[in-house]
């Protein structure tokens, strides 16, 4: 019988993985490698200012509200969030290319400068509009598969899902300028965006129906609340102690060893560490149980 779980990383996954199994009367630890949760949500603070240390804007308020919803939550009760008009602006020797959440004004913009852009503009994210709403049902279910694509006929986006950001922006016939600014959030990842995926062809899409927003208190609120309410619910929170490996006997986990060379014992573990860093770097028997 599971009685005592162990959660790797505090961030968004951890902390929303830890409350839901508090809240079903298991015992939690989330051991935490930094000095605080919230991952790649969390924030630093220089000379009395507070400042984002990841992402800056929320484009997912409806996936954030179900979020909090599925842990009993309302996330207006706990977070006040600011409607984005004048979202964000790219400037390059080639123009300036400005995204607002009114559609028709960014497409105007860009018409401006580039003629027949904004049409261009405006039909790739349609597009992207469509897509996004065969694909998203899929965010809401545990662990989607092939089956899960057939529902809304979310099949007919398999070559996009299998394409790169790169290769659905060429489609697009956007100026360069545009294709840069649209792909810009690929240097938070530091990736290039021929190695970028193709969700991220979704932001304008977003920015112009659901809209941007931000946390009045800065993103860093949102795993701050959840680490408060967690505290609540009895999770016990070891920051500043990276995990070693999983240890395990016999196909069962005994619970993980710390950079401490401490053994905290569990029955199971949650890790929200990347799948591969689990599997390879922590793990020594990877052997499926009979």
């Amino acid at each position: 019988m599971i009685r005592r779980v162990v959660v790797i990383g505090a961030g968004m996954g951890g902390l929303t993985a830890a409350l839901r199994l508090a809240q079903q009367g298991l015992s939690v630890r989330i051991i935490e490698a930094r000095s605080e949760a919230g991952g790649l949500a969390s924030v630093f603070e220089k000379e009395g200012l507070v400042f984002d240390a990841g992402p800056y804007i929320l484009l997912d308020r409806p996936g954030l509200e179900w979020a909090f919803r599925s842990l009993g939550l309302e996330l207006s009760d706990h977070v006040t969030l600011r409607r984005i008009e004048d979202v964000y602006e790219v400037q390059s020797s080639q123009g300036s290319v400005h995204f607002y959440a009114d559609e028709k004004r960014t497409a105007a913009e860009l018409d401006a400068q580039w003629p027949g852009s904004g049409r261009q503009y405006e039909r790739f994210v349609s597009e992207m509009r469509a897509t996004h709403k065969q694909l998203s049902p899929l965010l809401h279910v545990s662990r989607p598969g092939p089956a899960s694509l057939f529902r809304n006929q979310a099949f007919t986006r398999i070559p996009f899902l299998l394409s790169s950001l790169g290769s659905v922006l060429a489609r697009a016939n956007l100026p360069q300028p545009v294709v840069e600014a649209i792909a810009i959030w690929t240097q938070i990842a530091g990736q290039r965006i021929e190695e970028a995926p193709s969700p991220l062809a979704f932001v304008p899409a977003l920015i112009h129906s659901v809209g941007a927003f931000y946390p009045v208190k800065g993103i860093g609120s949102i795993p701050q609340t959840l680490t408060r309410i967690a505290t609540t619910a009895g999770v016990e929170f070891q920051y500043d102690t990276a995990v070693r490996s999983i240890v395990s006997e016999n196909g069962r986990v005994r619970g993980v060893e710390t950079n401490q060379d401490e053994l905290v014992p569990a029955d199971a573990i949650v890790s929200n560490y990347s799948g591969i860093g689990t599997y390879f770097v922590m793990l020594e028997d990877t052997t499926a149980p009979p």
